[in-house]
């Protein structure tokens, strides 16, 4: 009886010893994975399916960097408010910024499909001059300023291409050889032909 008291607690002294020395593990024998495996393997070509990198929770997928955020991949999920639009949906947008300063402002996430958000606790997530067709394309935040480039559809097969721009920002055109350019006002979208 004696013995079996001792070596239950030998036991459980090596088990307390060990598990202070672990650490989480995410390779498989030899880094061949399977398709159940989501971290990666080398490139043997029995391996014949994609590498995943995901998660089935309704959770963001973030990204860090020298124990600083870099980037979110939204789940499925809804903001309740953007610049006075409600309920818009931003599954699977993804933000690219050098801090995480972006998501302790409102809507706490990106606006479109990628957006690129300059770094600072303010200032970085500047709503005024979104719209909710603002999704397939890229949104760009910083000094204040907010703006977006990508497509407007305009329904019945017609799409749009946009640059859109607010605030105090200027859109500008830097050009190595000479050349003229004319903005034309079409109803509110300006045709820039140069």
């Amino acid at each position: 009886m004696r013995t079996k008291d001792k070596l239950k607690y030998l036991v459980m002294g090596a088990l307390v010893l060990t598990a202070g020395r672990l650490a989480g593990q995410a390779s498989v024998l030899g880094n061949n994975g399977i398709t159940t495996n989501f971290l990666g393997w080398d490139a043997n070509p029995a391996n014949n399916f994609p590498l995943q990198v995901r998660h089935d929770g309704s959770w963001p997928i973030d990204f860090w960097t020298s124990q600083s955020f870099r980037a979110r991949i939204n789940p499925r999920m809804t903001y309740p408010s953007l610049n006075s639009f409600t309920n818009i949906p931003a599954d699977g947008f993804t933000l690219i910024t050098p801090d995480n300063g972006f998501l302790g402002q409102a809507p706490r996430g990106p606006f479109s499909r990628l957006h690129l958000a300059e770094r600072g606790t303010t200032g970085n997530a500047e709503q005024w001059g979104y719209r909710p067709w603002q999704r397939n394309g890229i949104t760009f935040t910083g000094n204040t300023d907010q703006s977006y480039i990508g497509q407007k559809y305009a329904g019945d097969d017609n799409t749009d291409f946009v640059i859109q721009w607010s605030d105090k920002q200027r859109l500008r055109q830097p050009r190595s050889v000479g050349g003229n350019c004319t903005a034309l006002d079409r109803g509110g979208i300006i045709d820039l032909r140069c």
